[in-house]
């Protein structure tokens, strides 16, 4: 005869047991905190500032008889869009119990008081028109070379520009051309490294020096001399050419076109005197270390002193390059091993 064994529950059972414990417990829970949220009162204000792109119920009332952790969760709720940076918006209760419910909690379980309607200031910062004048001066006076009185002015002032408060910085960007006095400056305006806005001004830069400018009306051919022109301080940035700026650079040099008093005088507005004209003979002098070679040419091309100069050799009917040195005469450097 077999001898029975002690019931024992499987693990079946078992499971059953746990997860009807398990039950239990979450039922108790629920039903502490559902008399917990019932004890909670939310004040809304008639007036609340945020800082952020979202308004939470924290900002906008104020919560009294929760625990912490359901005093943080109340508080973070999302209950709109905050307005942009300086402005003011029109929330209603209704709107927030909206936003409770899709948040996961029941508006009925709390007590709600306080104003029907809130009035949302979104806190901003003053980014001043003339702070943003200053970036891009400094932009544009970063480009320009060094040397003479540099000038910049802006022909219309940005207005002040509000932006949410945080790490405000402030990029400017030269846009288009650096070639004239106008400049064209894109100032990006970022808050903690997301861009908000941007400005675009206009300025003028003025660099000015002392020049060599026609003294009285010069004739085109007339030979410089220095009675003929006169320092003035001029802005140089729009002068097309490069501008000349000192006596040694108009000495053996003559008019190459009319010039006007006050006339700036540039690189390109003179040449220098020619010593030798095109079809004139020229004894040509070569150079090869201490050894000295003439040869009699005829000069294919017109050159001033110290300029290139093409010089025919009639008897090998071959050009060379030399440099004029004077009236008819010129000078040619050779190279070892050059023929």
């Amino acid at each position: 005869m077999t001898t029975p064994t002690p019931h024992r529950p499987d693990a079946r059972w078992r499971r059953l047991l746990r997860r009807a414990a398990a039950c239990a417990a979450i039922s108790a829970a629920l039903a502490l905190l559902a008399g917990s949220a019932a004890a909670v009162t939310v004040t809304v204000r008639e007036e609340a500032t945020v800082s952020g792109d979202r308004i939470t119920l924290g900002e906008i009332a104020l919560i009294a008889d929760a625990d912490a952790q359901a005093l943080a969760e109340l508080e973070a709720i999302p209950v709109g869009a905050a307005p942009l940076a300086g402005a003011s918006r029109r929330l209603s209760l209704d709107s927030v119990c909206v936003q409770l419910r899709r948040s996961g909690f029941d508006p009925d379980a709390l007590h709600l008081a306080g104003a029907r309607h809130v009035t949302v200031t979104r806190a901003a910062e003053v980014v001043t028109g003339a702070e943003i004048e200053r970036v891009a001066r400094e932009a544009v006076l970063a480009q320009q070379p060094e040397g003479g009185e540099i000038v910049v002015t802006c022909a219309r002032p940005p207005a002040d520009v509000l932006v949410p408060q945080g790490g405000v910085t402030l990029d400017p960007q030269l846009i288009g051309s650096a070639r004239g006095p106008s400049r064209l400056v894109r100032v990006t305006i970022a808050v903690d490294g997301a861009r908000v806005t941007g400005v675009t001004l206009c300025l003028r830069a003025e660099r000015y020096e002392d020049i060599l400018v026609a003294a009285r009306d010069i004739a085109r051919g007339e030979t410089l001399a220095a009675d003929a022109v006169t320092f003035e301080r001029r802005d140089v940035l729009p002068v097309s050419g490069t501008p000349l700026r000192d006596l040694s650079e108009i000495a053996g040099r003559r008019a190459k076109v009319r010039l006007s008093a006050g006339a700036v005088l540039t690189a390109r507005a003179v040449e220098r005197i020619p010593v030798i004209q095109r079809g004139d003979p020229v004894l040509v002098t070569l150079r090869l270390g201490a050894v000295r070679l003439t040869l009699a040419g005829v000069a294919r091309s017109t050159a001033g002193v110290g300029e290139a100069v093409t010089i025919l050799n009639p008897a090998s009917k071959r050009e060379l390059t030399a440099r004029a040195v004077g009236k008819g005469a010129a000078e040619m450097q050779l190279q070892t091993g050059e023929k």
